[in-house]
């Protein structure tokens, strides 16, 4: 049975939700590429110590309800000394005023000094348990595997103990750029750091925690 051109009608609207659907599977699946792996987890262990470690902040900003979360370690400290730093302006170009850089060693190689003049130390955080819905969540709201990286490491607990949990840091590559006629490194557009916050435990050393926004209302839980 012939059918003419123009009283042709694909059902194109089947199409582009399937494209849709596979577009939507593809982006959660690249933001978790290591899903398969941790489906089998009951309780995945994810340090927060930025604008997540304000008070209801999963919650709030993921949408979730607080059942998708429980902290079980209120106070962690990263092993490895870090370097993080705060977003000056307002509208910056990351979704966290609070950013951690993954080298220690970031601001060695800018050509023009940047607005930080402390040196690297841990970082104090806590350590919450998601399920594997609220990490995916979480992996796209970091944009986890493009502007930033989610890994296994170490943490120090108050009693001198360590466990391990995982942590977002963004990559140097992210926020600068290199110029090859000058063989330097230099801030990209929307990146103004300043120092975060230092903390000094009770008879310990030095340790960094996130800089409250002044617009924000809700208070770091320490």
């Amino acid at each position: 049975m012939s059918v003419k051109l123009l009283s042709f009608e694909p059902d194109g609207q089947k199409v582009i939700n399937k494209a849709k659907a596979l577009v939507d599977e593809d982006v959660w699946m690249s933001c978790t590429p290591d899903m398969p792996v941790l489906r089998y987890a009951k309780a995945i262990p994810v340090f927060v110590w930025d604008e997540l470690g304000f008070y209801r902040a999963i919650s709030n900003k993921l949408c979730v309800d607080d059942t998708s979360h429980e902290t079980i370690e209120p106070i962690a400290y990263t092993t490895d000394k870090m370097l993080p730093f705060f977003q000056k302006d307002v509208d910056c170009a990351s979704k966290f005023r609070n950013v951690l850089p993954s080298s220690p060693a970031w601001n060695k190689s800018l050509k023009t000094p940047p607005n930080v003049h402390l040196v690297p130390r841990p970082v104090k955080g806590k350590i919450v348990e998601v399920n594997l819905f609220t990490l995916r969540l979480m992996d796209m709201l970091y944009n986890n595997t493009l502007s930033h990286v989610r890994r296994k490491t170490s943490f120090t607990l108050p009693d001198g103990s360590t466990t391990q949990a995982w942590l977002y840091t963004m990559p140097s590559d992210v926020f600068t750029k290199y110029d090859p006629h000058t063989n330097s490194y230099s801030l990209v557009d929307g990146f103004k750091p300043t120092d975060v916050n230092q903390y000094t435990p009770a008879g310990g050393e030095s340790v960094f925690v996130s800089r409250i926004p002044t617009q924000a209302v809700a208070t770091y839980s320490k």
